[in-house]
């Protein structure tokens, strides 16, 4: 569990990474927490509407580095969206969620697999070469297993049920807050 000051600290973080663009943030008095490495997601809403979301689910870099990047690529470089302008940085909110390392989940078929689903984690589809996560807070929109798998796969690349034919399934807790 991240502390508090932590927390704020990563918002603010990711706050003046987006606003200061292309000038980095001063990290220099990063939290001792916010300096292991950790799987960040950096979501962008506007009005309640996604506006960007990228992030990295394995720990790559420390959490601060980690937020600092992709708050830049969620508000710059997600290619469903334009890049973030000056004007709508007021009407921003961030959310960050730091992931634990995924784990495989075992399965033997379908009703097996929904049967270990929960809208608590955060699931990872890999069949091949075609890869794709939704984060834990996807669920509020497909609450449906079958139907959440089945958009996931399509995020993948994917037909949409091959999630019932052999692919391999991660799961991740997410620690999450915003602004």
């Amino acid at each position: 569990m991240t502390s508090e000051s932590s927390r704020k600290y990563l918002l603010r973080l990711a706050r003046e990474s987006i606003e200061k663009y292309p000038q980095r943030p001063d990290a220099s008095d990063a939290p001792k927490d916010t300096m292991n490495k950790k799987g960040i997601f950096v979501t962008l809403h506007k009005y309640g509407e996604l506006r960007g979301c990228i992030g990295n689910i394995m720990p790559v870099s420390s959490a601060y580095v980690a937020t600092i990047e992709n708050a830049r690529f969620a508000a710059y470089a997600d290619p469903r969206f334009s890049p973030v302008s000056q004007d709508e940085f007021s009407d921003i909110k961030i959310e960050i969620s730091l992931l634990s390392v995924p784990k495989r989940l075992n399965y033997s078929g379908r009703e097996n697999l929904l049967s270990k689903l929960d809208s608590s984690y955060g699931i990872i589809i890999k069949k091949n070469e075609n890869i794709a996560t939704f984060l834990p807070q996807v669920w509020e929109e497909l609450p449906d297993k079958a139907e959440f798998l089945s958009q996931l796969c399509l995020k993948a690349g994917l037909a949409r049920n091959d999630w019932e034919k052999g692919a391999e399934i991660k799961v991740y807790k997410v620690e999450s807050f915003s602004e």
